[in-house]
């Protein structure tokens, strides 16, 4: 399902509002690629953050992504008292849960039947990592 113009619309809602955040763009010399954060959570979730990032079109399947993902991640526990990291991901993107597993994420679970998007009812994937997992984490310097 692509990205679309009220997604980008939303995006930037959210990350106006008063939760703090860490959101970066994913770019080149000529144009902008995606896009990467981490939302903190609240609370006894407090040591825990989610990881959401997104990828033009374009630029799917260009071996982007991963390298991406494991280098902000490493960056992350680096510079945040996480203890944990994790994603969700729509049942109809598997592309994205192969990226977030080669980037050292586990699946931990399936929430059925959780999203309506598009009048589609879909499941959601739960992708985790521990800092300690992240410890190993190579990745290539671009």
């Amino acid at each position: 399902m692509p990205y679309t113009l009220a997604d980008a619309e939303n995006w930037l809602i959210v990350l106006n509002d008063d939760i703090p955040k860490r959101s970066f763009a994913i770019a080149n010399n000529e144009e902008l690629i995606g896009a990467i954060g981490i939302e903190p959570c609240r609370d006894v979730n407090r040591f825990s953050g989610e990881l959401g990032y997104w990828l033009g079109e374009p630029f799917g399947g260009k071996g982007v992504a991963t390298p991406t993902v494991k280098r902000f991640i490493t960056d992350v526990f680096e510079n945040y008292d996480f203890i944990k990291n994790f994603a969700y991901v729509f049942s109809s993107n598997p592309s994205s849960g192969r990226v977030l597993m080669k980037a050292g994420f586990k699946l931990e679970g399936c929430l059925r039947s959780q999203i309506v998007k598009n009048s589609i009812t879909l499941d959601q994937l739960v992708f985790g990592i521990l800092k300690e997992e992240a410890s190993g984490l190579r990745f290539k310097n671009s």
